[in-house]
């Protein structure tokens, strides 16, 4: 038992480190004119720069999600596998709804 609350803390620890991420990049995006400045919108740079946040995101996604199901797939241990995508997907559907209600309430 002890086991398996190490590999739901794991997952948790994961969707908590993916909600920390997702935070940051809108906060990023958010007051990207305050942080680099007002650019003229025809740059060739803005698309560049959004594609190549998209890429890393996904690959820093990827990794939080996946990385360790996969590692664990690997080492046969499917049930921990499960376990702990299943952890993760959970603590990243509370952020989602916890920030759906504050988006209701912030006016």
């Amino acid at each position: 038992m002890n086991h398996q609350k190490a590999v739901i803390s794991s997952g948790v620890a994961h969707g908590a480190a993916m909600t920390s991420y997702i935070i940051l990049v809108i906060s990023l995006i958010t007051n990207a004119s305050l942080l680099f400045g007002e650019n003229d919108p025809q740059t060739v740079f803005v698309p560049i720069t959004m594609l190549t946040l998209l890429v890393f995101s996904v690959a820093v996604s990827g990794l939080l999600v996946f990385g360790r199901p996969v590692v664990l797939l690997i080492d046969n241990k499917r049930r921990d596998a499960a376990i702990h995508i299943a952890s993760t997907l959970a603590t990243l559907f509370v952020s989602l709804v916890c920030a759906i209600i504050y988006a209701s309430t912030v006016k």
